[in-house]
């Protein structure tokens, strides 16, 4: 069964996108699934295309250097699109969440 998304989503892969760091992100784009992904932060792949990346041709899905740049799709949800080592996200992605819990 084939379920419609039910939120938009803006996925955050900053430097692993494409990648097997980034596998989360990338089957959110290729499955789609819970998330209607509309833009993929990652500061290393800005300007390019979601599906491009991952082989899949052109999906509609930006590429964005940060979260603020992602606010103009309106996402209604921020996913982490990495599973990082211990478990921990990195310090620099704290001040990311905190923006988005703020953005609702």
């Amino acid at each position: 069964m084939i379920t419609k998304p039910e939120k938009n989503a803006v996925v955050l892969a900053n430097k692993a996108f494409g990648s097997l760091e980034g596998k989360t992100a990338n089957d959110l784009v290729i499955y789609q699934g819970k998330y209607k992904v509309v833009a993929i932060i990652d500061e290393d792949k800005v300007g390019q295309d979601a599906g491009e990346v991952l082989n899949l041709g052109h999906k509609n899905i930006p590429i964005v250097a940060n979260f603020e740049d992602s606010l103009q799709y309106k996402p209604q949800a921020l996913v982490i699109g990495i599973a990082p080592p211990g478990g921990m996200l990195p310090d620099e992605w704290h001040d990311i969440c905190k923006n988005a819990i703020k953005n609702g």
